[in-house]
């Protein structure tokens, strides 16, 4: 754990104790560099593909097996995807 984020942390047994009001307030955004990988972004109708499941029309490069992350133009997660061939399969909308 970086040093930030342990300075952050809370005890999992403090969280017990926390109201579902008290936990948000700990919740940070998930973020493709909080996730470690690699970002693709999607614009137009590919976003309402992806996020009926659908893989985005355009081909990627990358490796087989290599998970990422599908976000709009604004950077908001979509989804999350496998790349198999130059298309990103999808894993789980967001």
């Amino acid at each position: 754990m970086e040093p930030s984020q342990k300075k952050d942390a809370i005890p999992a047994e403090a969280i017990k104790h926390m109201s579902p009001d008290q936990i948000k307030n700990y919740i940070k955004e998930v973020t493709p560099e909080l996730l470690d990988m690699r970002k693709i972004i999607i614009r137009g109708q590919d976003i309402q593909r992806v996020m009926s499941g659908a893989p985005p029309k355009f081909k990627v490069q990358g490796n087989n097996g290599e998970n990422v992350i599908l976000a709009d133009e604004s950077g908001k997660i979509i989804a999350t995807g496998e790349i198999n061939r130059g298309i990103v399969k999808i894993k789980r909308v967001i």
